[in-house]
């Protein structure tokens, strides 16, 4: 018997020489290139199903999250920016009224 190795393919002839082995072979990897092409059509689909099922929830959980995000950014940037804002206290002050104007000369 000859044999040809292409690959992880092995390729044997019949004694007799009959060619149906070879196609024989070349079936059963047609048969397994078909099989996991239905199997990853089908996984796409299956996919985008649940995706297409469950986009309200996806968008609301990313919302969320990005709310969460924008809250803590601005949360953690506030205390520099408002001591960098406030001036300082004065250490001394005037009366807490200011005093009264002239009377006017009607």
């Amino acid at each position: 018997m000859s044999a040809l190795t292409i690959g992880f393919l092995k390729v044997t002839r019949h004694p007799s020489g009959s060619p149906n082995t070879t196609r024989l072979t070349m079936q059963k990897v047609i048969n397994v290139l078909a099989v996991l092409s239905f199997v990853g059509t089908a996984g796409i689909i299956g996919g985008g199903t649940v995706v297409y099922l469950r986009r309200d929830a996806i968008a609301e959980s990313v919302k969320e999250r990005v709310a969460k995000a924008a809250t803590e950014a601005i949360a953690g940037a506030l205390p520099g920016m408002l001591d960098a804002a406030m001036p300082e206290l004065p250490g001394a002050t005037g009366g807490a009224v200011p005093a009264l104007p002239p009377a006017l000369p009607f």
